[in-house]
């Protein structure tokens, strides 16, 4: 799985396309789907990494522009990465 994206990584997390638009209140497993080859829309970013505490990020699902949306998701222990909310704990 290394070469696996994070929105594949996130929908496979989830227990799959159809599974994934259930969970978060997607009527189309297709609009799921296509996340693979694009990019998870951020308005579904938080509730994905809540689902999934620890297995992945705000930064993971978007590089490129996460810090627009959640400039302070560094600073969060929900948003950070699994490293940091180890270190955080101690």
């Amino acid at each position: 799985m290394g070469n696996e994206s994070a929105a594949a990584k996130a929908v496979r997390l989830l227990g799959g396309p159809v599974k994934a638009a259930e969970r978060l209140g997607i009527e189309r497993y297709q609009t799921v789907q296509s996340w693979v080859k694009h990019q998870v829309p951020a308005m579904y970013c938080q509730q994905i990494v809540r689902l999934l505490p620890g297995e992945i990020t705000l930064q993971e699902l978007r590089p490129e522009d996460w810090r627009l949306y959640w400039p302070d998701a560094s600073n969060t222990s929900i948003y950070a990465a699994p490293d940091r909310r180890k270190a955080a704990a101690r």
